[in-house]
């Protein structure tokens, strides 16, 4: 027998795809994007993996390694995005 709570959520998620809401949100974690895309990886990858991919990309963002009040900015943006992945 399914339970009155099962048809609920069945029907709240189907309204969210009907409506094409979206699954993540804006200012939660990696906001809009899946923090696995934002480090590059897999959502199946290991442990040591995302620590690898989390290590390049923050050397590579850093704001200290970008000359410019713009390249700056953006990598600063994109550090953060990676800092809180």
């Amino acid at each position: 027998m399914v339970s009155s709570f099962t048809i609920v959520l069945s029907v709240f998620l189907l309204t969210q795809n009907a409506l094409g809401v979206d699954a993540f949100l804006e200012g939660l974690y990696c906001g809009k994007l899946s923090c696995y895309s934002v480090l590059e990886v897999e959502r199946n990858a290991p442990k040591s993996e995302i620590s690898k991919s989390y290590r390049r990309l923050a050397r590579k963002f850093h704001p200290d390694m970008h000359r410019g009040v713009e390249a700056k900015k953006e990598a600063e943006e994109k550090f953060k995005l990676i800092a809180t992945a």
